[in-house]
């Protein structure tokens, strides 16, 4: 006989918390991380598993329960919770994002602010247009080296770092100035 269809409809992350999986495996199509439309995916109930820890983006655990995203193909910050709003810090979504999948695709012609310095092995966009990574200030002090904030990797031309992949990503650090007046970038 084929597998059980999956559970469709799940609107969000937090409405996949509530549901209560029957068997190992049990998939769930979740609409949206946050809101219907951005973020959302497949996911399977894991029943072996009982120590790996919520992420809220690859691994959303639930009453000791462990629902685990099936592998995207262009995994998203907005799979952990990103959304583009000029008020909210995109840093922490980018990292988790970079942290499990070791690359983070952000959508074009979109802006992202971040507040936190992000680490970077691979940084790319999807859809048409470049995608801007905008340095900002929680704090007002716009002095980058108080704040931390901004960019990701470090090397040097006659010391690169191996890996870095960072195609179509623009990053706006003018509204951050140095210690001398000097722009961040």
């Amino acid at each position: 006989s084929s597998p059980p269809a999956p559970i469709t409809g799940v609107r969000n992350i937090a409405e996949l918390r509530l549901t209560n999986p029957t068997y190992h495996g049990q998939t769930f199509d979740v609409l949206g991380h946050t809101f219907a439309g951005v973020g959302g995916g497949s996911f399977y109930f894991d029943a072996d598993d009982t120590t790996s820890p919520d992420d809220n983006g690859s691994i959303i655990v639930s009453n000791g329960k462990r629902y685990k995203r099936i592998q995207p193909s262009m995994p998203t910050a907005e799979m952990f919770g990103a959304q583009v709003d000029p008020a909210q810090d995109q840093s922490l979504f980018i990292n988790r994002c970079m942290a499990v999948y070791k690359i983070c695709f952000l959508e074009g012609r979109k802006t992202y602010n971040i507040h936190k310095q992000i680490q970077v092995t691979a940084l790319k966009t999807f859809n048409d247009g470049l995608a801007t990574l905008n340095c900002i200030s929680p704090t007002g002090d716009n002095r980058f080296g108080s704040i931390g904030a901004a960019v990701f990797a470090s090397g040097s031309e006659s010391n690169p770092l191996p890996g870095v992949d960072i195609q179509n990503i623009a990053v706006n650090c003018n509204s951050l100035l140095g210690a001398d007046g000097s722009s961040a970038l």
